[in-house]
């Protein structure tokens, strides 16, 4: 070895977290859907994501549910960069666009709705904890606050009414989407009455 190759500097391997946590997320999903949520392990996850079942555990202590947990908050991240411009001319469209988005996201990852619910049913720490049955929906929050802001929604709600009418709207979704026996003949009589429970729930009154 020539003087010059001595001291050249040595290659830094980058752990790359960020990649690694991506590969668990994706293999994650993938396994959910092939397999449900009951059949994925957390050996098969790190097996199949190609890290180490130590690795998985330390990013995510919980293991699966831990990971799922993830997969929904970026589902929120990304909503809220689509939330709309609620106006008092466009209010209730756009409000009836964002309830018909929440019903295309439970249609569109079905498989991951269906292990959220089977996680806090199976797993009572995932249940005890607030963030998880929040994580869906406390994205609408600064668009009901947006609604008060215009005189819309007649009183201030704390946010933890604001979630829990929203989870009541979320439930009513729940229902459409995985039975198909909600009093609603078709998505457009379903997206009505999500609209006027909405109405109901966040007490707004025709303008």
């Amino acid at each position: 070895m020539n003087k010059k190759e001595s001291e050249k500097k040595p290659t830094i391997i980058t752990r790359n977290k960020p990649q690694k946590i991506s590969r668990l997320k994706k293999a994650t999903r993938k396994l959910i859907e092939q397999k449900g949520y009951l059949q994925v392990t957390n050996h098969g996850i790190a097996k199949d994501a190609g890290v180490s079942i130590g690795l998985l555990y330390k990013y995510f202590p919980r293991g699966k549910s831990d990971i799922l947990k993830s997969i929904l908050a970026d589902f929120n991240v990304d909503l809220q960069k689509v939330l709309p411009m609620i106006t008092k001319s466009n209010w209730e469209l756009e409000l009836k666009h964002l309830l018909e988005a929440f019903v295309t996201s439970h249609k569109e990852n079905i498989e991951l709705t269906k292990a959220m619910e089977i996680a806090m049913l199976s797993d009572q720490t995932v249940f005890q904890d607030s963030r998880a049955i929040a994580q869906e929906v406390i994205s609408v929050i600064p668009v009901f606050e947006n609604l008060f802001d215009l005189g819309i929604i007649p009183r201030k709600m704390t946010k933890k009414e604001i979630i829990a009418n929203s989870t009541i709207i979320d439930l009513a979704i729940h229902h459409f989407v995985f039975y198909r026996n909600f009093p609603a003949k078709n998505e457009e009589e379903f997206s009505d009455y999500l609209l006027s429970l909405t109405k109901k729930l966040f007490e707004i009154h025709e303008l």
